[in-house]
């Protein structure tokens, strides 16, 4: 008989969470504390050569989800978690030997390096009034699953997981650890898990919780709906949210423009920390023409091309809206790594001496672009079946997205990409 081992990672970013540390301020940040607390966390996300690797792999498997989602989904906007993808696969790394190491490997980068960069991660989220961001990270085991002790120890250690055993066919479970969540979240995330199927033997569920305001909110009184033209020439009246920035000798506050042959891009702070959200404008081309020229090369390219110390002002409009998606995402995982969906090739023995494969892994996703804030949840879920018996002077700026656009949220520090998607012209937020 067969039954399955379930993986459940949980991605919660931006301002659904209060994490342990409520949120309440809902004006901008001053430009001292703005600079002390970005300088603290550039210095506590300092990379190595380790941590530059795992971010490049991290990245790539943003423009691999990009150009793969992007295929199917033309017209319609959406939003995924590349950096949740990557900690799931990182997780079950931790528990396979050989051969399926080696292609999780290609993936995520050397499994004990890719543990280091989240520890890193994970430890230097601030936490304060205009950012507050955790990881939370759960393991959930069937009481009927023989698990190896190295594995649990590697992902306590590097992940700061609780792990608990519970029996499955007990209602109450499911309700144990949303509960735990819920305490961990203050109740900002209620339900991480919908059920502890008894035929399920493992789930790791691993939240990111970030919650940052503007830098520079927008004022709410200058919204006001406006023509977006999609890639199909219909014409929408969107609410779109508008600020005007100023040339700012202040790094951590400043919004960040550029240009190239084909596009337009800002980059606009997020208070409290180091995070960023790029917004990536095309010039002429559709955007789905345009993505296929995206890759994490030509994104690296577009952030160093910020001219930091150049003089300007901007005029930025920006659609407010919300965004779901929901993806199943085990074909294009299993084109990267397909051992481990083998039964007669994949090796998960450092989880168990049952032998293991992944079998489905998809992801849900929101997010909401506000004048004072994004909010966004990401939930990437890894489902095992195994066989068991269970100073120039200043140039004033325009940019108006009134056609479809990506957009990053990343940190300054690495690049990192935890969110990312693209905005056809649904899901706005009216009045």
């Amino acid at each position: 008989m067969k039954t399955t081992i379930t993986f459940l990672f949980v991605l919660l970013t931006a301002l659904l969470v209060g994490c342990n540390h409520h949120i309440e301020n809902d004006g901008d940040i001053g430009p001292e504390l703005a600079q002390e607390l970005w300088q603290k966390h550039m210095d506590a996300l300092r990379m190595n050569d380790a941590d530059r690797q795992c971010v490049a792999k991290i990245n790539d498997l943003a423009f691999s989800m990009l150009h793969q989602i992007g295929e199917n989904l033309l017209d319609s906007s959406f939003i995924v978690s590349p950096l949740g993808l990557a900690s799931v696969i990182a997780i079950l790394g931790n528990g396979t030997q050989d051969g399926t190491r080696d292609e999780i490997e290609l993936v995520v980068g050397p499994i004990a390096k890719a543990n280091a960069f989240f520890k890193k991660y994970s430890d230097a989220l601030p936490h304060n009034d205009y950012t507050d961001c955790q990881l939370l990270n759960y393991l959930a085991i069937n009481s009927a699953l023989p698990i190896n002790d190295e594995f649990l120890k590697s992902v306590s250690s590097n992940y700061n997981a609780c792990a608990k055993i519970l029996d499955f066919a007990k209602a109450k479970s499911d309700k144990q650890v949303n509960e735990w969540f819920s305490r961990q979240s203050k109740d900002k995330l209620t339900t991480a898990i919908d059920e502890l199927a008894p035929v399920s033997a493992l789930f790791v569920i691993d939240s990111l919780l970030y919650n940052a305001l503007w830098a520079q909110s927008f004022d709410k009184e200058n919204t006001e709906n406006r023509d977006f033209i999609t890639d199909y020439g219909d014409t929408l009246l969107l609410p779109m949210m508008y600020n005007y920035y100023t040339s700012d000798n202040d790094i951590s506050t400043q919004t960040f423009y550029c240009e190239g042959e084909d596009y337009q891009a800002v980059s606009l702070p997020y208070g409290g920390g180091c995070y960023r959200m790029l917004v990536v404008l095309p010039k002429s081309s559709k955007l789905r023409e345009f993505i296929a020229s995206m890759d994490r090369e030509k994104y690296t390219r577009i952030l160093n091309t910020f001219q930091k110390d150049k003089m300007f002002d901007l005029s930025l409009s920006l659609p407010r809206f919300e965004c779901d998606s929901k993806f199943n995402l085990t074909a294009f995982v299993e084109e990267m790594m397909p051992r481990a969906f083998d039964f007669q090739k994949a090796d998960f023995s450092a989880i168990s001496k049952i032998p293991t494969i992944i079998h489905d892994i998809r992801q849900k996703s929101n997010i909401q672009v506000t004048e004072l804030k994004t909010k966004a949840v990401s939930t990437t879920v890894a489902e095992q079946w195994f066989e068991i018996g269970l100073e120039d002077e200043p140039k004033e700026l325009i940019f108006t997205a009134n056609h479809p656009f990506l957009y990053f949220v990343y940190d300054e520090a690495t690049h990192a990409i935890l969110l990312m998607g693209q905005f056809c012209g649904d899901g706005a937020i009216f009045d």
